[in-house]
């Protein structure tokens, strides 16, 4: 069963603000009413927001990363890339529904260092579109 927002952000051991992730590439970020809107980069696969953000406590546990949002448009790839940019620790496709989701990227303990990533996966030239409501990290 999904969890609400709410109950999502109490149980974390760090709520990120939103604040903290950052547009690259031709990725655009609009902050609205609590939440960030994402409208990526139209390659696909592109890079299009970051987040560098600790994960406490990794060194001993694993930690799962839960980011609340909601698909407008298209397909976005989510994952924590490893600190030397080689590949991936955690990596989820998301698709476009009518409600809000919570998708849950599971780091493994010991990971040093990554960031969270948001990319285009969305075919034929055309952004996908996005509202991030929050993100947490439990263990």
């Amino acid at each position: 069963m999904a969890k609400s927002a709410d109950e999502t952000v109490t149980s974390a051991i760090t709520v990120i603000p939103l604040s903290e992730i950052k547009a690259v590439l031709k990725g655009r970020l609009t902050a609205k009413n609590g939440t960030i809107h994402l409208v990526t980069d139209p390659g696909l696969w592109a890079y299009s927001a970051v987040a560098a953000v600790a994960l406490p406590g990794i060194e001993q546990r694993a930690r799962t990363i839960r980011v609340r949002l909601k698909m407008r448009f298209g397909r976005i790839g989510m994952g924590w890339e490893m600190a030397d940019g080689t590949g991936w620790t955690a990596r989820s496709a998301v698709q476009t529904v009518r409600t809000p989701q919570e998708v849950k990227l599971v780091v493994p303990a010991g990971t040093i260092g990554g960031k969270l990533i948001f990319d285009n996966w969305t075919a034929g030239g055309k952004p996908a579109e996005v509202v991030i409501q929050n993100i947490a990290i439990d263990g």
